[in-house]
C-alpha cells in the first residue's frame, strides 16, 4: 500500500536494467564501448523520467533485456524454457511483449533449431500466459481481448475528430 516502496523498487530495477543493458552490449561491442553505451542508456531522459514514476515500463524493460540476454546465451534446453517464461512475462506486463514471441519463434525456425526446442519455447510461453488467456475467455468472451483495442475504437471519422479526440 506504500507507493514510495514501489517507487524505490522501480528505481532499483532501473539500475539493474542498466547492468543488463551493459551485458547485452558486451555481446556485440568491446568493454569500453559497452560502458559508454550503458551510460548513455542510464542517462536517457525517458528512462530517468519513467524510473521515478510508478509505471510498468521498468518491469517491461527488465523482461525485454533479460529475454535478449537469454536469447543470445548458450544453446541448451534451459534457454528455451526460460526464454518462453520471460517472454510471456513481458507480454503479461505490456501487450507489446508479444512482439518478442513473434520475433523469436520465426528466428528459431529459420535457424533450423530442433523442433523440440522450438516447442519448449512456445509451450512455456503459452503455459505462462494461459491463466491470462483463460481469464479473458471467461470474463470477456475472447482469450485475446485487449482493453486498449476496445477503449480506443472509433467507428466514424466525425466521432473521432469533432466529438472526442478533436477537442
Amino acid at each position: 500500500n506504500n507507493p514510495y516502496l514501489l517507487q524505490l523498487f522501480l528505481l532499483v530495477l532501473g539500475a539493474i536494467n542498466v547492468v543488463l543493458f551493459y551485458f547485452l552490449a558486451r555481446k556485440f561491442l568491446s568493454g569500453k564501448m559497452s560502458v559508454v553505451i550503458s551510460l548513455l542508456f542510464a542517462l536517457n531522459p525517458n528512462i530517468l523520467i519513467t524510473n521515478r514514476i510508478v509505471l510498468s515500463d521498468e518491469v517491461f524493460y527488465f523482461f525485454v533485456l533479460f529475454s535478449f540476454l537469454i536469447f543470445f546465451g548458450k544453446d541448451n534446453f534451459k534457454k528455451y524454457i526460460f526464454l518462453g517464461i520471460i517472454t510471456a512475462l513481458s507480454y503479461l506486463t505490456r501487450t507489446e511483449g508479444v512482439f518478442l514471441f513473434i520475433v523469436f519463434l520465426p528466428t528459431f525456425i529459420f535457424q533450423k533449431k530442433k523442433l523440440s526446442r522450438v516447442l519448449l519455447f512456445a509451450g512455456f510461453f503459452i503455459l505462462t500466459a494461459l491463466p491470462f488467456f483463460w481469464g479473458n475467455a471467461i470474463i470477456n468472451g475472447s482469450p485475446f481481448f485487449n482493453y486498449n483495442s476496445y477503449h480506443f475504437k472509433v467507428f466514424h471519422f466525425y466521432d473521432s475528430m469533432f466529438t472526442g479526440y478533436g477537442r
